[in-house]
Parts: structure tokens; C-alpha cells; sequence
């Protein structure tokens, strides 16, 4: 199959519970797909990793996150964590994509990056929306650990605007089919939204022989501590 395939952030290198689980997701899917990848990026930086990405995906493109003026006013209507990861000409290179091949699915990573596709990919496309988690939840978890007033408050009002946004989503019929890594997750979405095209890949990590000692028990983290 040929899969679009796109990412709120770099997968690489897996460094946090997110991109562990995209990662090993893109390197098990590459093996008898061909992967068309695009990502967002928090810096130019990052631009470093696109050759071992290319090892896996057919074609890779990235785009630098977006902290302009103009963004920023959108922020009045939309969440920043969102309008932030959209970009025109990331909407327009995966148009071009589909319109050139035979596309099979759109994988896209995270809610914040449905904003990326046209209404004709859409259309045209089965969307399969991989979720992770409830968005707007895990911002405003986040929120309670802040104690800065009016850090938490902005963390609040973006939950809200979170929250509004995914709820129009999750209604609009755009998405084909939404997986989660949780059943927790999971069943909260089915009863919130009244969707039932779920499934559940529980997120998993490889184990080295070294870690497997006897006698003794191994703890495996793969998230970011911050979170």
C-alpha cells in the first residue's frame, strides 16, 4: 500500500513516549508499504535526522513549526498548539502526492494535523486519525502542574479552545477509523462522541537481552519525565 503519513513532530530520534510509538509504527509499516512522511519540525535543526528517516519512508518532507505574527492572531479562533503545526505548503505538496499516486490511506498523527489536508484529500481518502490521547485532556492535566496564575490560565484557555476544536472534528465525519493507546482513552472518546471506529494499539517497546537479567526486575520508561 501507499501510505501518506503525517507527524505533529519529528519521529526521530524516539527520545519521548510519542515519537517512540510513531517510530517503531513507521519502521514496522515501511516493510511492505511504501511511506510518503510528512512532519512538522520545532527547528531547522531537526533537518539533520530527514536521512534516517529516508531509510524507512519513500519520501520524506519537513516543515519548521510556525511562531509568526500571523499565527499568533489565529490564536483568537484556534488553539496555538495547533495553528502552529499548520502549514500551506505542506497542504499543498501531500495534494500533489495524491493527486500523482494511488494513495491508499492518510495516516495522520495527533488532531492538530487534520488542518493540513484539503478538503479534496479528505474527500478523496480514507483518514485514519491516530489519536494517543485525548488532546485537550492531557493540556489540561498539564495545566494543574503549573503554578504560574496566569501560565495556568493561558494552559486552561488553550484546553478550551482544544476541546472545542476536537469536538467539531471528532462530529464532522472526516475520519475514517481512530486508534488510541489506551482503553481508558479509548472508552472515554466512544461514550463522549458516540464513535466506534476505534481500535486500541497498546503502546509496547523492544526488549534487549541484556535487560533480562534474573533475579532482578527491569522498569522500561518511555515517556518524557516533564510529562
Amino acid at each position: 500500500m501507499k501510505l501518506v503519513w503525517l507527524t505533529a513532530e519529528c519521529p526521530f530520534p524516539p527520545n519521548s513516549g510519542g515519537r517512540n510509538v510513531m517510530w517503531n509504527k513507521i519502521k514496522l509499516m515501511s516493510k511492505t508499504n511504501e511511506i510518503y512522511l510528512f512532519s512538522i519540525i520545532d527547528s531547522p535543526e531537526e533537518n539533520i535526522y530527514k536521512s534516517d528517516l529516508e531509510k524507512y519512508c519513500k519520501e520524506v518532507h519537513l516543515y519548521t513549526r510556525s511562531k509568526s505574527l500571523g499565527t499568533i492572531l489565529k490564536c483568537i479562533r484556534y488553539p496555538f498548539p495547533f495553528v502552529s503545526r499548520w502549514s500551506i505548503a505542506m497542504k499543498n505538496d501531500i495534494d500533489i502526492i495524491c493527486d500523482s499516486m494511488d494513495i491508499d490511506y492518510i495516516m495522520v498523527e495527533f488532531p492538530q494535523m487534520i488542518g493540513n489536508l484539503s478538503d479534496q484529500a479528505i474527500a478523496r481518502h480514507n483518514v485514519i486519525l491516530n489519536q494517543h490521547n485525548i488532546e485537550h485532556i492531557a493540556f489540561r492535566d498539564t495545566a494543574k502542574g503549573i503554578a504560574n496564575v496566569l501560565k495556568k490560565l493561558v494552559f486552561n484557555l488553550t484546553a478550551w479552545q482544544m476541546e472545542c476544536y476536537e469536538s467539531d472534528l471528532y462530529k464532522s465525519n472526516k475520519v475514517f477509523m481512530y486508534t488510541f493507546v489506551s482503553s481508558a482513552d479509548k472508552k472515554y472518546f466512544e461514550e463522549k462522541y458516540r464513535v466506534k471506529e476505534t481500535v486500541l494499539l497498546p503502546i509496547g517497546t523492544e526488549l534487549r537481552e541484556s535487560l533480562c537479567a534474573k533475579n532482578q526486575h527491569n522498569v522500561v520508561f518511555v515517556a518524557k519525565m516533564s510529562y
